[in-house]
C-alpha cells in the first residue's frame, strides 16, 4: 500500500523546547492512530534531527542548506524572545518562516504555514524585554503577512495542536492528491512529499500499533470508519442535549430563586440565616452544572475528535479511489453542515446563557466559589464548541 509522507518541519527558539517535544510527540500519536487510515505518515523535520556537524557562514545557514526547504508543513512556535540573530534576519526562527513564506507566495500549494505563541507569563530569571519586544513586532509582522496564528497557555498547546495537526495534514493531503489526479502518479520537481511503498519503513519512530489495510481490505476499513463516526456523532449529540437540558433547567432554577426569597416575606421579614440558605441552595445547583460540565466535557472532546478524523478518513479514501464517489462525498459533507448549524444553535445558547450568569451578583462566600467554578466551565464549554464550529467548517471547506 503506498502511503504519502509529509514532512513537518518546526522552527522555534530553545525557550519552548517542552512545545517542541510535544509536537515531536502528536507526530508520532498520528502515524500511529490516524496514518494508516488516511493513507499518510508524518515525518518532524528539526535541525537535532536532520542536519550534521559542519562549517557554513553560520549555523543557521547551514541547516538552511541541509534541509533546503525540504518540508510540506512550516509550524513556527515563539514565547519570550525570538532567538539569535542571524546574517540574514533578526533570528534563525525568523528566518526559516520567511522562507516558507516566500515559498507560499511562490506556490500557496507547495506548504502550508502555521505560527503558535505562548501566552504565559515570563518568569523574570528568563525576561530579556528587548527580546520580547521583538517577539511582538514580529507577531504583528506575520499578520501584516496573511498568516493566521494561534495562542496558547498553560497545557493547551498540546490538544490544540493535535486538533490541528489533523486538519493541516488533511489539507495538504487533499491539495496533493488533486495534483496528482490532475498530473497522474508523477510528482511535482519542488515538492518534498514521498511515496512510501513499505508500511514499516513509513512508520519509523512510531509504534506500530497495528498494519495498514491493504487494497483487498479497504471497503472493510472504510465500513469500520463509518461505524467509528456514526458512533461518535451519536455521543456528541447526546452530550450536547445534555448541556442544553441542563442550562435549560438551571435556568429555570435560577428564575425562580428571587421567588423563593420573597415567599420569606409572606410570614414577615425574613432572617439573614434564612435567605443565606436559599443562596447556598443555589450554589449547590450552580456546583452541581459544573460537575456535569467537567465529567462530560473530555467525553465530549474525545468522540469528536473521533468524529472528524474519521470523516476526514472517509473523504480521503474517497477522494483516493478510482471510482466516482463525488455524490457520497457530497452526503458526508451534507450531514457535516447539518452538524455545524446544531453546534452554532448550541453555541449560541452557551454564550447567552454565560453572559447572563455572569451578571449574577455574587452574595455568599460559598456561592462566590459555585459562581466562579461555574463560569470557568461555562468558558470551557462556550470555547470548546466555538472549536468544533471552526473544526467542523475546516472540513467542509476542504472536501466541498
Amino acid at each position: 500500500m503506498q502511503l504519502d509522507e509529509i514532512r513537518i518541519f518546526v522552527g522555534s527558539p530553545s525557550d519552548v523546547g517542552t512545545e517542541r517535544q510535544i509536537v515531536k510527540d502528536i507526530i508520532d500519536e498520528y502515524n500511529s492512530i490516524s496514518g494508516p487510515t488516511n493513507r499518510a505518515v508524518c515525518k518532524f523535520i528539526g535541525w537535532e534531527t536532520d542536519t550534521f556537524s559542519a562549517m557554513g557562514v553560520d549555523g543557521q545557514e547551514v541547516i538552511n542548506t541541509q534541509i533546503d526547504d525540504n518540508f510540506d508543513i512550516f509550524i513556527g512556535i515563539m514565547w519570550s524572545k525570538v532567538g539569535t540573530a542571524t546574517a540574514r534576519a533578526a533570528s534563525g526562527t525568523i528566518e526559516e518562516f520567511e522562507r516558507a513564506l516566500s515559498r507560499w507566495q511562490t506556490d500557496p500549494k507547495s506548504v502550508n504555514v502555521g505560527f503558535y505563541f505562548k501566552t504565559d507569563a515570563i518568569p523574570q530569571d528568563i525576561l530579556d524585554p528587548e527580546q520580547y519586544l521583538q517577539v511582538r513586532d514580529f507577531k504583528s509582522k506575520i499578520h501584516d503577512s496573511g498568516c493566521l496564528t494561534k495562542d496558547f497557555s498553560g497545557d493547551s498547546f498540546e490538544k490544540l495542536f493535535r486538533r490541528e495537526l489533523n486538519s493541516n495534514v488533511a489539507d495538504f493531503l487533499t491539495k496533493l492528491r488533486k495534483k496528482k489526479d490532475a498530473v497522474g502518479t508523477g510528482s511535482s520537481k519542488k515538492s518534498s512529499t514521498k511515496l512510501i511503498i513499505n508500511d514499516s519503513e513509513a512508520l519509523t519512530g512510531a509504534e506500530k500499533s497495528e498494519p495498514s489495510p491493504t487494497d483487498d481490505e479497504e471497503e472493510h476499513y472504510l465500513l469500520d470508519l463509518r461505524e467509528q463516526l456514526d458512533d461518535s456523532f451519536d455521543r456528541v449529540n447526546e452530550i450536547s442535549n445534555l448541556f442544553a437540558r441542563e442550562i435549560a433547567d438551571l435556568g429555570t432554577k435560577m428564575s425562580s430563586l428571587s421567588d423563593r426569597v420573597s415567599s420569606l416575606s409572606k410570614n414577615g421579614p425574613p432572617t439573614t440565616k434564612d435567605i443565606k440558605t436559599i443562596v447556598n441552595e443555589n450554589a449547590d445547583d450552580l456546583d452541581q452544572f459544573s460537575q456535569v460540565v467537567e465529567m462530560s466535557l473530555p467525553d465530549y472532546e474525545r468522540h469528536f475528535s473521533k468524529a472528524v478524523d474519521s470523516v476526514t478518513g472517509i473523504q480521503l479514501i474517497l477522494l483516493n479511489s478510482d471510482e466516482d464517489n463525488d455524490a457520497v462525498m457530497s452526503e458526508n459533507i451534507n450531514g457535516m453542515e447539518e452538524l455545524l448549524e446544531s453546534l452554532i444553535e448550541a453555541k449560541s445558547g452557551i454564550t447567552a446563557f454565560r453572559e447572563a450568569m455572569d451578571k449574577l451578583p455574587s452574595l455568599s462566600g460559598y456561592h462566590s466559589k459555585a459562581k466562579k467554578r461555574l463560569l470557568q466551565n461555562m468558558h470551557k464549554l462556550d470555547e470548546n464548541f466555538g472549536n468544533s464550529i471552526s473544526e467542523i467548517k475546516a472540513v467542509i471547506s476542504k472536501f466541498r
